[in-house]
């Protein structure tokens, strides 16, 4: 990783070179928060800022409104192509174009249940933002750490194994030396917490493995 710059109190002295320091956080933000959303993905972002000299960009992923909005559609384009392939089917009569995307689908087509498409928009959602994550971190190596260090889906924003392993090593730690100061710990609180750090984390490398091998 680049040798990061990172203030997070505005009454910091700012080194030599670094004086715009807090304008570029808050661009760095609004830059993310414009691309993430887009017509062809169901993100909405509430807002995009500097906050304690980190990027913050607060969003929502498979948002409600959207992903109705397009499942509507789906359903149409769906019964439409299944209309066209049984005339195909009846006649013989289709233009070469829509009979290689017969040959290429299994019909009839089946419309997905709301809460599959869901979860295929919010897959959709996660990979674009990651891209555009990723973006920023070629963009501003410099600023890796003040970007993703507040993001909302910040584990989702490793490029290794490794990373997501020390991340919530990390806070598995952070968890357990507070906890065993708690007046409320017990062994079977600590094994609890242990085993949903565990679950929690291979969740985020399964998900993280499904993307990368669907392009994202």
């Amino acid at each position: 990783m680049n040798e990061q710059i990172f203030y997070s109190n505005w009454s910091q002295e700012l080194k030599k070179g670094h004086e715009d320091y807090w304008w570029k956080i808050s661009t760095i933000a609004e830059w993310i928060g414009c691309l993430l959303e887009s017509k062809y993905q169901t993100i909405s972002v509430a807002q995009a800022k500097e906050k304690f000299g980190e990027v913050r960009v607060y969003c929502y992923l498979a948002v409600a409104e959207a992903v109705t909005k397009k499942y509507k559609k789906l359903k149409k384009q769906i019964k439409l192509d299944n209309s066209k392939h049984q005339i195909w089917i009846d006649t013989g009569e289709s233009t070469p174009k829509m009979i290689e995307h017969f040959n290429d689908n299994e019909y009839p087509l089946e419309v997905p249940s709301v809460e599959e498409y869901t979860e295929e928009c919010f897959f959709s959602d996660l990979k674009h933002y990651r891209g555009i994550y990723f973006q920023a971190f070629q963009l501003w190596p410099e600023y890796k750490l003040a970007i993703r260090s507040a993001a909302d889906f910040r584990e989702y924003l490793f490029e290794s194994v490794k990373e997501v392993d020390e991340y919530f090593d990390s806070i598995l730690h952070n968890e357990l030396r507070w906890y065993k100061k708690s007046s409320n710990y017990t062994e079977a609180g600590e094994q609890s917490t242990i085993n949903n750090n565990k679950v929690q984390k291979e969740k985020v490398k399964n998900v993280c493995s499904f993307l990368e091998e669907s392009g994202g």
